[in-house]
């Protein structure tokens, strides 16, 4: 005999020759991490929980955005493990979990009134391993859920058949695809306006720094000493890079801060290191030269983190747009998929 069934489904979920791992209550949850930007940075996130209490094994995809890990829940919660991930400079939320019990939605086409209703309910309860059944005549739709140690979707899909109706499973890729659109959509836009801003505080303090004392009209005025020791320029690129340090660049601040609190050097931590040695050497010099009076043109250095916070924040930008195209094309690869597949099953005598 042959079936026949739609799907998307990954083919452990639906096949029911190798269960999944149900034990006690071991279970395996898939994250969602985002601020990821090397392998260090996957490397920092599997060294921070494999050795947690309750942790069985980890594994993290740089591309996807994904870690997936097997736990135990008696132990640890999904929540905990968000918690501990999002300790280690990262933004994390749990996905779904993969546990005793699965849900799956089938649509069912041939129902005319509330005894084909009632019908496909009486027909799934029969069924060990469902836990519960409901079915819509208005949307054509049945949600199951059940434990997949015990039964699989493809007999799922074989009980409501034999009850006389046509099945397909409901494909919810393309909603899963829609919300991970929306979140890349929403670090794209963020990485841009950061660019944006760090941008509008850089050209001018670029100017200040590298092109204005070299004007014959500009020179005498970022020359002009306010007070003994402190130039207009080097004041105006002061003023100028400290919202650029400390507003625009928080965020590589606060991811720097959780990774070397863990004992982790990721690429915020170098962006910090170096744009804040910059930073307040140029703010010494400046303040050295006001207190002593001696050098009217004190060596700082402020266009240097101005421009490193820039181009690090056009990369991001960069790198999340080229994850947002690539993660289109594999979507629209994937509705390529077939969306029928027949099932050949051969007795002993190969017939």
């Amino acid at each position: 005999p042959s079936y026949s069934f739609s799907s998307n489904k990954s083919g452990e979920t639906l096949l029911d020759s190798e269960p999944l791992d149900s034990t006690g209550s071991h279970i395996t949850t898939q994250f969602e991490v985002h601020g990821m930007t090397c392998s260090s940075c996957v490397a920092s996130i599997e060294r921070g929980l494999q050795n947690r209490e309750g942790i069985h094994n980890i594994s993290v995809s740089l591309l996807a955005q994904r870690a997936t890990v097997q736990h135990d829940s008696s132990i640890v919660s999904d929540t905990t493990i968000a918690q501990w991930i999002e300790s280690l400079g990262f933004e994390a939320k749990p996905l779904d979990v993969v546990s005793r019990v699965a849900k799956v939605s089938l649509n069912v086409y041939g129902m005319t009134c509330a005894s084909c209703v009632a019908s496909i309910e009486r027909a799934v309860r029969k069924e060990a391993g469902v836990m519960s059944v409901s079915v819509s005549l208005a949307l054509e739709t049945a949600v199951i859920e059940y434990r997949p140690s015990e039964i699989g979707v493809r007999k799922l899909v074989s009980v409501v058949e034999g009850a006389g109706f046509d099945v397909l499973v409901a494909d919810d890729t393309k909603n899963n695809t829609q919300l991970e659109s929306l979140q890349r959509t929403k670090d794209i836009l963020a990485w841009k306006k950061r660019f944006v801003q760090s941008l509008f505080f850089s050209i001018p303090v670029i100017f200040l720094a590298k092109i204005a004392p070299h004007m014959g009209w500009s020179a005498p005025m970022v020359h002009w000493q306010i007070l003994a020791g402190l130039p207009l320029g080097a004041l105006l690129q002061l003023l100028l890079t400290t919202p650029l340090q400390f507003v625009v660049g928080a965020r590589f601040y606060a991811n720097a801060f959780k990774a070397l609190r863990h004992g982790n050097a990721n690429m915020d931590v170098l962006v910090t290191t170096g744009t804040s040695l910059a930073y307040f050497f140029s703010l010494f010099m400046l303040s050295w030269s006001v207190f002593h009076g001696k050098h009217p043109r004190p060596h700082c250095f402020f266009e240097a983190p101005a421009m490193l916070i820039t181009f690090v924040s056009l990369g991001r930008y960069l790198e999340n747009l080229a994850k947002g195209n690539a993660s289109a094309a594999l979507s629209t690869l994937m509705t390529l998929t077939p969306s029928q597949a027949t099932l050949i099953m051969y007795d002993e005598a190969g017939r």
